[in-house]
């Protein structure tokens, strides 16, 4: 079923899971993460590891979304939040080219993504051929729709684009739901 983290932090309960969302839940635990959701863009320079990683955990401490994982308690699934920017799984590579990213591409939509830890990561891909990034964000069901994944990327955007933008973040009036 879902593993359970061997993190010395327990995390915060939001509320347990309904009976949809824990049989989605059990479901992708089963099907190793067949199930989970990935999106990518490529932007027209390089982008800094460093830079991102400071946008992301920006990003992580204002919303709640991004700090959600699913544990198991008392035999029920809950939603839960922590406050561990360490558990969340970025990654970055160089690729030589366009093809040779895709293949990462495909790479991530494999792996699946331990739900008891986080349930997204994001992958960073420098394509030094053509000087572009590819930004890969992997997410469990449970926290992919259209508009916050939309609202999630239009924000780390602009906190790539300028550093003032990563402080006005702590007073944008846009909520991810």
């Amino acid at each position: 079923m879902i593993s359970h983290s061997s993190d010395k932090a327990v995390p915060k309960l939001v509320r347990p899971l309904d009976n949809t969302e824990a049989l989605f839940a059990i479901m992708h635990s089963e099907l190793n993460g067949n199930t989970q959701v990935l999106t990518h863009i490529l932007i027209d320079k390089e982008i800094d590891f460093q830079k991102l990683i400071h946008a992301v955990n920006v990003l992580f401490n204002k919303y709640q979304i991004l700090r959600t994982c699913i544990i198991e308690k008392n035999d029920q699934l809950w939603f839960a939040e922590h406050d561990d920017f360490n558990r969340v799984l970025i990654s970055h590579s160089k690729a030589g080219n366009l093809s040779s990213a895709e293949d990462e591409l495909q790479e991530e939509l494999k792996k699946p993504i331990n739900s008891s830890q986080n349930l997204w990561r994001m992958k960073l891909i420098n394509i030094l051929s053509l000087k572009q990034a590819m930004l890969i964000f992997v997410r469990n069901h449970a926290i992919s729709d259209g508009y916050s994944t939309g609202l999630f990327f239009s924000l780390l955007l602009k906190a790539l684009s300028n550093n003032d933008a990563i402080k006005s973040l702590n007073s944008t009036t846009e909520k991810i739901p």
